[in-house]
């Protein structure tokens, strides 16, 4: 085998090594990732979607848990309303892992709000329930900081 095609092999077994090793992440409670966020009470978050479908996407149980309001038209209702971003962070069968960010809140001194929300499923597909919140903030300029921290703004 030339020197080329066998640089090229260990790349790949590498990417591929580093994908599977990223797939078996097991977070939250206690990783890392979350440490930058205080954590709520699930509960509150579960009652929150408490009359919305079971059958919902995990974007949309995520969205309904911190919103707490069901969005009748999906991810249409999300875009009219209100200054959220959805971002799928993890994605397994079994598990995943949703920052909701809201941009831009009338506050004086809250200027951006992140929920982490993780879901799980018992099985492959759903239906998806909350299984653990944390939430982080960001301030506006000369109230605090400017990064997402689980402390509050001045």
């Amino acid at each position: 085998m030339d020197r080329r095609r066998e640089s090229g092999m260990r790349w790949r077994l590498a990417a591929a090594a580093l994908l599977l090793a990223g797939a078996a992440w097991a977070g939250p409670a206690g990783a890392q990732e979350t440490e930058t966020y205080r954590s709520e009470p699930v509960e509150d978050y579960r009652a929150n979607r408490a009359d919305c479908p079971e059958d919902s996407t995990p974007v949309l149980v995520a969205y309904q848990a911190v919103a707490a309001r069901c969005a009748p038209d999906g991810m249409h209702f999300i875009a009219r309303h209100g200054r959220y971003e959805l971002t799928e962070r993890v994605r397994a069968a079994d598990r995943r892992v949703i920052l909701v960010t809201q941009r831009d809140l009338a506050d004086d001194s809250l200027r951006d709000m992140r929920h982490y929300v993780e879901l799980a499923a018992d099985e492959a597909g759903g239906p998806w329930r909350v299984n653990w919140v944390g939430v982080a903030w960001r301030c506006w300029p000369g109230r605090g900081h400017q990064e997402f921290a689980p402390q509050s703004c001045l």
